[in-house]
């Protein structure tokens, strides 16, 4: 098979653009850089690589075929994944409706009990 050397240059462009342009991962990795230091940002960069290792592994031995083949299989990783998204976003919910909701603090009380001389 031959290919066509105008073809390739674009797809040599494109998947050259698309390697280079960042990602949610280097944007979570790079947030967590700045807010924590390079501490921060190489256990942001660990947890980014175990998570890609456990979906590599996972894509090696096959999940991704017997969900594709199974519908209980893909209904229960489904369901598994919205009790997850869940269970991570219902905290953070609370805390901003009672954020919200909570009174707003006047004068704190050390500037209300100055002494003037």
């Amino acid at each position: 098979m031959i290919l066509d050397p105008q073809l390739y240059a674009l797809f040599l462009t494109a998947a050259r653009l698309l390697t280079l342009a960042p990602g949610p991962d280097t944007m979570f990795v790079l947030g967590a850089g700045v807010g924590g230091g390079a501490r921060g940002g190489l256990l942001a960069s660990a947890g980014v690589m175990t998570g890609l290792l456990v979906h590599l592994s996972l894509a090696l031995v096959g999940a991704s075929a017997l969900i594709a083949a199974s519908p209980v299989a893909f209904d229960a990783l489904r369901w598994a994944g919205a009790a997850y998204l869940i269970w991570i976003g219902a905290p953070l919910v609370i805390r901003v409706w009672r954020g919200r909701c909570a009174p707003v603090a006047s004068e704190p009380a050390l500037l209300s009990t100055r002494l003037y001389w």
